[in-house]
């Protein structure tokens, strides 16, 4: 009879080493997982990026709900504001069309007291001083069309092609129209260059962008450019007259 005692004893004092060792695990995750850095997208801060962050920005930005878990990873184009365009963002992201989100290739370009990064407002002082030197009156950035821009260098980076006709979103006029941009005529240039400069520079050599860039009628642009790990800067440039 002394036997099954000792085993019932062996069960017992196993099972409390099962529920010891239970806690000490599940103690040990949760300061992990309070501890873990938060991704951009990871907008309830869960490990995730699922429609359940889609679902929340769509809620704040209806005005559902007031304020987010994590604002601070909502900015998903680094233009220090969450809109639409973030919600659309990150909407591709889940449906896996993109997956770097355009703020984290901003991240290594330093960002200037107007919302464009260096490379972005060098360009712009470029493209101004010509329409400066023909008398012109400098173009008027616009942080939507920036946006937009920065859009569309990101999904040439993840859909990997080179054409200002979007897979996606379709012609310049076609991409203006689906983020709301109001315009009159409006052209696009893209180009993969290592700098600003030699962006400028390889752009300039073209008549059409030279006509467009000094034509008065033209009076708003927003360049994106993006930092691809493999090709360079990604660079786009959109001019619009309103």
């Amino acid at each position: 009879m002394k036997k099954p005692f000792k085993n019932l004893s062996k069960i017992y004092i196993f099972i409390i080493l099962l529920l010891f060792t239970f806690v000490s695990i599940s103690s040990e995750s949760q300061v992990t997982a309070n501890n873990i850095s938060i991704s951009y997208g990871d907008i309830n801060g869960d490990g995730n990026i699922d429609s359940t962050d889609v679902t929340l920005l769509k809620r704040y930005l209806l005005d559902i709900i007031s304020e987010l878990p994590y604002s601070n990873v909502a900015d998903l184009n680094g233009d220090n504001s969450i809109d639409s365009t973030d919600y659309t963002l990150l909407r591709r992201y889940v449906l896996q069309i993109m997956n770097v989100f355009p703020v984290e290739g901003l991240s290594d370009d330093s960002q200037s007291s107007s919302n464009l990064t260096s490379s972005e407002e060098l360009l712009l002082e470029f493209i101004n001083q010509t329409r400066s030197d023909a008398g012109i009156e400098p173009f008027k950035c616009d942080m939507d069309i920036v946006d937009v821009a920065r859009i569309k260098s990101q999904e040439m980076i993840d859909d990997s092609f080179f054409s200002s006709t979007s897979p996606t979103y379709g012609t310049t006029n076609e991409l203006l129209n689906y983020f709301d941009i109001p315009f009159d005529h409006a052209y696009e240039t893209v180009s993969i260059s290592p700098t600003a400069t030699s962006a400028f520079n390889f752009s300039s050599q073209i008549d059409i962008y030279n006509e467009i860039i000094t034509d008065p009628s033209y009076n708003y642009a927003g360049v994106g450019i993006i930092r691809c790990p493999t090709r360079g800067l990604v660079v786009v440039q959109i001019f619009i007259s309103r």
